[in-house]
């Protein structure tokens, strides 16, 4: 669907727009946007890239085009990691040419895409992040109405430091999105969990655990937007196995479980960290497998920041944060869908020099 603004039109991302596209991503200026240096790609591969978002049925994306002429492109806007379930997702968007920015373009454009999102997709809210010293961006969230929920510590990196990001959220109406109360932290009981085995996961291990992941853990799986979500649950076992991700298998009192690093970035050295207890696992036992993950994922892997989405009413996974000494950083309303109902997200994380 075509939208049109006063001075700009969205329509369908084309092929006659990769050119454009791929000259912005070879333009060092728009790192900033970004967050962190793009690696060198081909024209065919920007084009490969951005047919596989267009196909993506959880994104949506618009070529920003001037209201008159041959409405070539000035730059795109999209939604992506749209999660159907609890109706959100993230927004995004960039203008190619800096002379073009200040003018009050983007706020406009924005505001189009959020209407559409909320009024004909039925999008509940919307996230986005922006550099901490990208102050149009800040200033073009404050405008539309959405608010800060969090700073992710030292999240992007360039010209030779580490830069904070800030999270917005853009919600369609407050009274849909409700704070959940967080989940009460949970004393440690002592004992020895300092043993825990870990070791390698193997596709049968991984088949063992499977029927408990599909039945208590497919829309926390769906949350952290590492496996699709579908009526019949996550992906195979043999997805678990990607070779982009790290995962272990752990042989707990409790039986057996699945934890490990996921969604590795070599070029940010972050992580997510992935637990899956059974839900009569100690609390104790799943602290001791989140001190283990980041022990591997620091000491091991020589990441610099590690994260983990856990829903609010999660008193296990929240208590085994705080007890690990991870800072909460961001709450994202309304997140995750469960048993309870809709839920807050809570992402906390833990950077190397936390624990230096």
């Amino acid at each position: 669907m075509t939208i049109v603004g006063e001075d700009f039109v969205l329509r369908a991302f084309e092929e006659r727009d990769v050119a454009a596209l791929h000259a912005y991503h070879n333009d060092s200026s728009s790192w900033r946007t970004y967050g962190f240096a793009l690696l060198p790609q081909s024209l065919a591969e920007t084009a490969r890239r951005m047919e596989a978002s267009r196909r993506n049925p959880n994104s949506a994306l618009w070529t920003i085009a001037g209201a008159t002429g041959d409405l070539s492109a000035i730059g795109f806007s999209y939604l992506e990691q749209i999660d159907w379930l609890t109706r959100t997702g993230f927004v995004g968007q960039v203008i190619y040419d800096p002379a073009m920015r200040g003018r009050g373009l983007g706020t406009a454009v924005r505001r189009a895409v959020l209407t559409f999102a909320f009024d004909q997709m039925d999008l509940r809210c919307l996230y986005s992040e922006t550099i901490g010293d990208n102050v149009a961006s800040h200033r073009m969230n404050a405008k539309v109405g959405a608010c800060a929920i969090g700073t992710r510590r030292g999240a992007a990196y360039l010209d030779g430091r580490r830069h904070d990001t800030h999270v917005y959220a853009c919600r369609r109406n407050d009274a849909l999105s409700k704070p959940t109360p967080a989940a009460d932290v949970v004393p440690l009981v002592s004992g020895k969990t300092e043993a825990l085995p870990m070791s390698p996961a193997s596709a049968d291990a991984l088949a063992e655990v499977w029927d408990g992941l599909r039945t208590d853990w497919w829309p926390y799986l769906a949350c952290l937007r590492w496996m699709p979500s579908s009526e019949t649950g996550p992906a195979p076992p043999a997805r678990l196995g990607h070779s982009d991700d790290l995962l272990f298998q752990v042989a707990s009192s409790g039986g057996r479980w699945v934890a490990g690093l996921v969604r590795i970035v070599a070029q940010a050295r972050a992580a997510t960290a992935l637990l899956l207890p059974p839900h009569d696992v100690p609390c104790a036992e799943v602290h001791a497998c989140l001190v283990r993950l980041l022990n591997i994922a620091f000491l091991n892997r020589n990441l610099w920041r590690v994260e983990l989405l856990v829903p609010a009413s999660s008193r296990s996974l929240v208590s085994a944060a705080v007890a690990a000494g991870m800072h909460r950083e961001i709450t994202f309303p309304a997140r995750y869908h469960g048993t309870h109902g809709y839920e807050d997200v809570l992402l906390f994380a833990t950077i190397s020099t936390d624990i230096s």
